[in-house]
């Protein structure tokens, strides 16, 4: 431990705090106990006689040494800074424990029992559309098409919004549930619900107007009238979606998965039922697809609401409803739409790709189908690896421990590039072979072949820039995510694989090309991303979200009376800004100089007192909330007279009214897209597929060939030579 120097006048030396023991000090380099009583005197930096005493609390926020275990994956036994022995086990062996300071088998171990179950909901989560279109298939040509193209809407329109807001749970969730502030999690989950809920109504009054957009772009007016008449049955749903996002999020960070695999293997079985059904035995179609898939989500969402209530998991982290979900949505909402674009803009682009592909030859189309079944199946494992490595290296944050979560980083990054290269080896070796499990028609077999090493390639980016998106969530910063994915995928693959497909003899593979190059800089991008990380910072980032610390890493504390005795500083030190080196806090103060406060300290609260008021340690803050949260303290002396100002101001009815405008702008979206429903004539642009022998029309179209096509070539070729249509 660093003495004091007796001499005011010589720079003041970096201060170890040491351990105090009933009355006894003790110096040792860590504080094994939750339970510290620490006291220092350091001189004052311009030579005065007055001393400045630290004093600490025995209720505080655990460090990381005794909250090992949480949830049900329990961390190894380390310390937070791990010390390197540099005297033996060889240059590679020090090298190894660096990258992987927990070890490599043990973290691997814990993903695992995380992915694997995330892998089988991810399936069932894509079975439920598949079954829909695998059941209509058989209704005929017509419905086929617009079950398809019903469910891609749903999914562009709908599902992706949903799935990208809930992104901001992965980052929320995780997090506060690994910290000691485990409460928070229930508040996070009522904002979310609220806010998916508020969601939901943009995406309906869209929805009510599928048919309608579907005839601008010039669908067919048949598939155009079945797709819109599914998704008009299909809104439900998209509420039980959404609540099964928050919900499942709420579960699945809490280390509790198997529930969620069990519930999605019950949904897929009524699903399949409820189509069997509703089609082949009542008849209903089209319309009895979308109300089996209602029905699965229905299943999804109240299984998961059930478990949660019967299991009683949720008395560790949800303290009732409170006004507090009312409070502060911008913070909510930070992660949640940068989540919504990380998501939607990569969706949104392999949608457009397939569409575009549409226009070339059936050849291109199938070749373009087996690639696109492909790479589904392929990203099935890094979607399970993502999800785990958001899990842990959220909650090993909040742990306020940033070796865990490099780790966890680490070797998240090393299976998947493992992995990927398997698959890609697979590919490339079998692509003769995998297309003939999908197709017999010898030109699509010949196509998919040539094309099959191009996806070897995206497949090895994907799997990487989908697990390392995942760590990017677990450190919220999502923000960072959809900038890459916008430039990867909009500035770079889109306008160079249109004018590939379009305009030279690659076809889809000039699409394909293009599509590699763009996620291999996404990939590169979060690569860099992630391994470059400051886990020191995003620990403080981390206990900021799970309020812990204020905006300044101040530690907060709610039950002020479990404070020790503190003691007075005469005259008060100068406020100085704080400065970070490293992603360490340092503080320039007559308490320390030159040094960082120990992680292993930070559980102590620092205070003093100034003219009867309380302060945390010394440094300017740069803000404070605009109101006063449930888990923060507003012992500020620089700001103690604007927060009486605003302790005035009722909260409560500014959030409500707040809340209550957001509302009524959701409802006012959905009540505009009723009325364009309702009211608004979409012209006919359309012409027929062809036109009826007997016809007076002066259009040139080939002629029909059977019964069918001229009667609907005759009501197409009415409603075309009309001009308009109002959609019902």
């Amino acid at each position: 431990m660093a003495e004091k120097d007796s001499n005011a006048s010589q720079v003041t030396q970096p201060v170890t705090l040491p351990v105090q023991s009933e009355g006894k000090g003790g110096t040792t380099q860590h504080a094994p106990q939750p339970e510290v009583n620490t006291q220092n005197q350091a001189p004052p930096a311009n030579g005065n006689d007055k001393l400045f005493t630290i004093g600490s609390t025995e209720k505080k926020r655990p460090d990381y040494e005794t909250q090992k275990s949480y949830g049900s994956v329990t961390f190894a036994d380390t310390h937070d800074e791990v010390e390197f022995d540099d005297g033996g086990g060889g240059c590679c062996s020090r090298c190894f424990k660096r990258i992987f300071p927990y070890g490599f088998k043990s973290e691997l171990k814990e993903l695992w029992i995380l992915a694997w179950p995330m892998v089988l909901v991810c399936l069932a989560n894509m079975m439920i559309p598949f079954t829909a279109v695998l059941f209509c298939g058989h209704l005929g040509t017509e419905e086929l098409d617009a079950v398809s193209l019903a469910n891609s809407l749903i999914n562009v329109t709908g599902l992706s919004v949903g799935m990208g807001l809930a992104t901001a749970c992965d980052t929320l969730f995780s997090q506060t549930y690994g910290s000691a502030n485990k409460k928070r999690v229930g508040i996070y989950l009522q904002k979310a619900i609220l806010i998916l809920i508020l969601f939901c109504f943009p995406c309906w009054a869209i929805h009510l107007n599928t048919e309608s957009i579907l005839l601008i772009f010039g669908q067919n007016v048949d598939v155009a009238r079945l797709a819109g008449n599914y998704i008009l049955y299909f809104m439900p749903g998209l509420f039980f979606n959404f609540m099964f996002q928050a919900l499942t999020k709420f579960i699945n960070n809490q280390n509790i998965v198997i529930p969620s695999v069990l519930i999605g293997l019950l949904a897929n079985g009524v699903n399949v039922l409820a189509h069997y059904i509703f089609i082949n035995v009542i008849g209903w179609g089209t319309t009895g697809s979308a109300v089996a898939q209602v029905l699965a989500y229905f299943i999804m969402a109240m299984g998961t609401l059930c478990y949660i209530l019967f299991s009683k998991m949720y008395t560790e982290t949800w303290d009732g409803w409170t006004k507090e979900c009312l409070d502060d949505w911008g913070f909510f909402m930070k992660l949640a739409l940068p989540g919504m674009l990380m998501v939607c803009l990569e969706w949104w682009c392999f949608e457009i790709g397939t569409v575009l592909t549409g226009v070339l030859s059936k050849t291109e189309l199938g070749a373009q189908s087996i690639m696109f079944q492909l790479e589904t199946i392929s990203y099935v494992f890094p979607i399970g690896i993502s999800v785990a490595v958001s899990i842990r290296v959220g909650q090993y944050l909040g742990g306020n421990n940033p070796s865990g979560a490099k780790t966890s980083n680490n070797v998240a990054i090393s299976i998947i590039w493992i992995s990927a290269i398997i698959v890609g080896a697979l590919y490339a070796g079998l692509r003769w072979y995998l297309p003939r499990a999908f197709s017999g028609d010898p030109d699509v077999i010949k196509r998919t072949a040539a094309i099959l090493p191009i996806l070897s390639i995206f497949q090895l980016f994907d799997g990487i820039a989908g697990v390392c998106g995942g760590v990017l969530r677990g450190c919220g910063r999502q923000v960072v995510g959809a900038v890459v994915i916008f430039i990867g995928y909009y500035i770079l693959a889109l306008p160079v694989g249109i004018p590939l497909m379009f305009l030279t003899p690659l076809g889809i593979e000039g699409l394909w090309y293009a599509f590699s190059g763009g996620v291999g800089i996404t990939a590169i991008s979060f690569f860099v991303l992630t391994i470059t990380t400051n886990w020191e910072m995003e620990c403080d980032n981390a206990q900021l979200r799970a309020g812990i610390t204020d905006e300044d890493g101040m530690i907060q504390d709610e039950d002020d009376e479990d404070l020790d005795e503190k003691t007075s500083l005469i005259p008060p030190p100068k406020a100085t800004p704080r400065t970070k080196v490293g992603g360490n806090r340092r503080y320039s103060s007559p308490v320390i100089v030159g040094s960082s406060i120990p992680r292993r300290y930070s559980s102590s609260k620092i205070v003093t007192t100034l003219h009867g008021r309380r302060f945390s340690t010394p440094g300017k803050p740069k803000s404070m909330p605009l109101y006063p949260r449930r888990y923060s303290s507003p012992y500020l002396a620089q700001y103690q007279d604007a927060i009486e100002d605003r302790d005035q101001m009722s909260p409560t009815t500014t959030n409500i009214i707040r809340s209550l405008v957001c509302l009524l702008l959701c409802i006012a979206i959905l009540v505009g897209g009723l009325m364009v429903r309702l009211y608004v004539h979409v012209p006919i642009t359309q012409l027929p597929m062809c036109i009826p022998t007997n016809s007076t029309s002066n259009v040139t179209l080939p002629p029909c060939t059977n019964v069918s096509s001229v009667a609907l070539a005759e009501h197409n070729l009415q409603l075309f030579q009309a001009s308009s249509w109002r959609v019902r």
